[in-house]
């Protein structure tokens, strides 16, 4: 399989939060309005995003969905570090500098009926990011352990059909 050089697919933005909402389990959805990011993104794209003006290094996150027409993008994220702490913290009409779409995203292929998508924790977002062009049917259940002990973890499998 070969692949075609592309140009002019990342867009750097001065992104305003325009939602940034807690759940339970410490986790966090972010939108922010990044039209020409949000022009540019495919499920399995992520972005670079500046947290803080005290943080040196962008953050990766995973785009969970994006709206071309309404220019914006959204992000699912559960803070482990300093870097995501200082994120949680943002607020509506705070601006973030973002750099996206990066990554090489993915179209389902829409001869087929059906399309499994796995993933767990705050990994579920690109399988999300797949689900406009789809009708989906979810099921989640808790599973998982660690070598330190048993621990709680989300899993969920996503069976979209065709529309």
């Amino acid at each position: 399989m070969s692949y075609k050089p592309k140009r002019a697919t990342v867009a750097l933005e001065d992104a305003e939060i325009m939602d940034h909402q807690a759940f339970a389990g410490q986790q966090f959805i972010l939108r922010v309005r990044a039209p020409n990011a949000a022009r540019r993104a495919t499920p399995g794209t992520f972005a670079h995003i500046s947290v803080d003006p005290a943080v040196p290094l962008r953050r990766p996150l995973s785009i969970m969905r994006a709206n071309a027409s309404e220019g914006w993008l959204e992000f699912l994220y559960k803070p482990k570090g300093r870097g995501l702490d200082k994120l949680s913290a943002r607020r509506s009409g705070d601006v973030l500098s973002v750099l996206a779409p990066i990554g090489r995203g993915f179209t389902p292929d829409p001869s087929r009926r059906q399309l499994l998508a796995l993933g767990g924790g705050v990994g579920i977002p690109p399988s999300l990011a797949a689900r406009p062009t789809q009708r989906a049917r979810s099921r989640c259940s808790s599973a998982g352990a660690s070598r330190r002990g048993s621990r709680a973890a989300w899993d969920c499998r996503v069976v979209t059909e065709a529309t």
